[in-house]
């Protein structure tokens, strides 16, 4: 007898199905072809399937917060404040209730035909063997990336938390087969970004609350910048959608189930879950911080505050990223070992089986986080994938699906149909909209800062003389935190040094104040880091020792910058302000806090030989100090 996950049963069904009377003639993914069907009444429950299929709705339910929830939340806040605090409600409550109408169709095609096991399965349905290999391709390199990001994120978050370099331990998060055991780390996951939403929620608030003014001071509008762009606003807008995107694994979610009906309950519950936390957080959060609230939201805790929150969604980082590992480390034991039984996890038996499984689990990881590692670009590349997967796999997939598979006659013939096929049709044209528009262009997890403004519209600084006495300048021993995890002194380097300093670099998704760009030589922080970085195997070939950036942030805050956009160097966190002391650095003040004004030198031997002061455009920094070096460096 066939077993429900067979993909023997598979193959007999598709073969039926060209037979079957309801089978329709689709074009919709370039294909004029019999559409691929699997009939409910033809399909059959093997009993060695029974120790698999153990998920309840509740445990399904932690799957999905595990895989949709993570720290996307944290990124709301930074939509409010850039759509304000109206549209930001409006839009997190109304797209919430999309996302939870197509994982209901989704449910719907996984009742219908329960041979299915992973995304792929149901594209071939509609598409064909061309659009089920696409597809695979698709999900199985989304969900690599999605890894790489949450090792990288994880490695972060460790370094900062045990002050030394090391691979967090999603490996073994990873090694549980079955849902029904990978939900127990669910309810951790879940539990931990309760705890660190509830601690940055609080330490925010008592922190306003403290400020000159208090919370009557707080920036926040319950209407949108009057400066806001058009980009601006549908960059906001994708942000949400994409913390409503879990449909990717709902399949493989759906195909442990015992009870598949019940579904219906685990997208209700999640639905509620997370238009709750994502209103709250975003809403409570953007009236505590204003519009310089950061993404995530715990970089906007202060800097006592943020390495705990950090260290407590630690979980959440790794659980989410073991989740991820499990969905494809399936999918592509399935594709491997396809008509043999030992691709199924419930026919594993002895040493061997447990061996090759843990074998790709290690494999994924380490192969998603070397690739998150190595590639400059990673962080655009997942950015650009995001954008174009998660829609389709949220969005554009589950209304085809709806046409071509669940709707029962025309599309006019009922007024139910014909409700239903306006809101499928209007949630595939959204979203091929957003391509035209050119909104869907980046995830929460990926986005790295701003694009380099207009500097014609930006105000230069003034050459004050007030960097005129650092020129001959030996430095001070005095060690700084650095990114390395290891305090840097500038007056024991040996060789030479360019250090370039900076005021303050932006979080992802922050939205950039008018009065910081009024600032003369404060805008373009993340630009002139980026062209060190892009300029530094110049540097080395000039006989250049090191490079290093500099500014009054944290070392958890310069981290998260330094991987974001894979700068090669050091960062090193003046936050004390004792190099500012010792140097007489030239700063100015804005909304509380000292920041200083940027230049570059060259350090030789910890003695200042060049200085750049004032440094505009920032971009062009790394270009200024390279014609130096290509010079008689006087």
């Amino acid at each position: 007898m066939a077993s429900r996950n067979s993909p023997s049963s598979l193959s007999t069904q598709r073969d039926n199905a060209s037979k079957h009377p309801s089978s329709i003639s689709l074009s919709i993914l370039g294909q004029e072809k019999p559409a691929e069907r699997l009939p409910t009444n033809e399909a059959t429950i093997h009993e060695g399937t029974r120790k698999l299929h153990r998920l309840g709705w509740k445990r399904l339910t932690i799957c999905l917060i595990v895989e949709a929830i993570a720290l996307g939340s944290l990124s709301i806040p930074s939509a409010f404040a850039t759509l304000g605090m109206l549209a930001g409600i409006l839009l997190t409550i109304g797209l919430g209730l999309v996302a939870m109408y197509t994982s209901y169709i989704v449910g719907q095609v996984f009742l219908k035909y329960p041979n299915i096991q992973h995304y792929a399965d149901a594209v071939r349905l509609i598409g064909g063997r061309f659009w089920y290999e696409v597809t695979t391709v698709m999900f199985t390199f989304f969900l690599v990336l999605l890894v790489g990001s949450h090792t990288l994120t994880g490695t972060i978050a460790w370094i900062h938390i045990v002050d030394s370099p090391g691979i967090p331990p999603l490996f073994f998060l990873a090694l549980p087969p079955t849902f029904h055991d990978v939900a127990i780390l669910g309810y951790i996951d879940f539990l931990s970004l309760i705890a660190a939403i509830l601690l940055i929620i609080v330490a925010t608030g008592i922190s306003s609350h403290s400020s000159p003014g208090g919370l009557n001071a707080v920036d926040w509008s319950l209407w949108p910048p009057a400066d806001l762009t058009f980009h601006q606003a549908f960059l906001a807008t994708t942000n949400i959608v994409f913390a409503y995107s879990f449909a990717v694994c709902q399949f493989s979610f759906m195909a442990d189930l015992h009870t598949p009906k019940d579904y219906v309950k685990s997208i209700c519950a999640l639905a509620i879950i997370e238009i709750v936390i994502y209103t709250l957080v975003g809403a409570i959060m953007y009236a505590f911080v204003g519009s310089s609230v950061g993404s995530p939201a715990l970089c906007s805790a202060g800097h006592t505050v943020s390495p705990v929150a950090f260290g407590i969604a630690l979980p959440v980082t790794l659980i989410s990223g073991a989740i991820n590992s499990t969905v494809v480390a399936r999918f592509l034991t399935g594709r491997a070992f396809e008509g043999r039984e030992v691709g199924r996890v419930d026919n594993w038996r002895g040493s061997g089986s447990w061996c090759v499984w843990i074998s790709l689990i290690a494999f994924i990881t380490v192969v998603s986080w070397v690739v998150a590692e190595a590639v400059p670009f990673f962080n655009a590349l997942l950015g650009l994938i995001s954008s174009l997967f998660i829609s389709a796999f949220s969005f554009y997939f589950p209304s085809l699906f709806w046409f071509s598979l669940i709707k029962q006659g025309k599309w006019n013939a009922l007024r139910k149909n014909l409700w239903l096929s306006i809101v499928n049709a209007g949630v595939l044209i959204d979203i091929l909209a957003g391509y035209e528009n050119g909104r869907v262009g980046g995830s929460f997890t990926s986005t790295g800062g701003h694009a380099a403004p207009d500097w014609s519209g930006i105000p230069a600084p003034p050459d004050d003389g007030a960097c005129n006495h650092l020129q001959g300048l030996q430095f001070p021993t005095l060690p700084i935190p650095s990114t390395s995890g290891q305090p840097v002194d500038l007056s024991a380097l040996p060789g030479l040094t360019i250090l370039f300093i900076y005021p303050r670099s932006g979080a992802p998704g922050e939205q950039i104040p008018a009065e910081w760009d009024a600032i003369p030589g404060a805008r373009g922080c993340t630009p002139q880091a980026c062209s060190f970085r892009d300029a530094s195997r110049d540097f080395a070939e000039l006989g250049v020792d090191r490079i290093l950036g500099c500014s009054t942030q944290d070392t958890a805050y310069q981290l998260e910058l330094k991987e974001r956009v894979h700068l090669p160097y050091e960062l090193l966190s003046d936050e004390k302000l004792e190099l500012v002391a010792a140097l007489r650095l030239p700063t100015h003040e804005w909304r509380g806090k000292t920041l200083i004004k940027r230049m570059a030198m060259a350090v030789q031997e910890g003695r200042v030989v060049k200085v750049w002061y004032p440094v505009f455009p920032p971009d062009q920094s790394a270009a200024q100090v390279l014609e130096w070096l290509r010079g008689d460096r006087k």
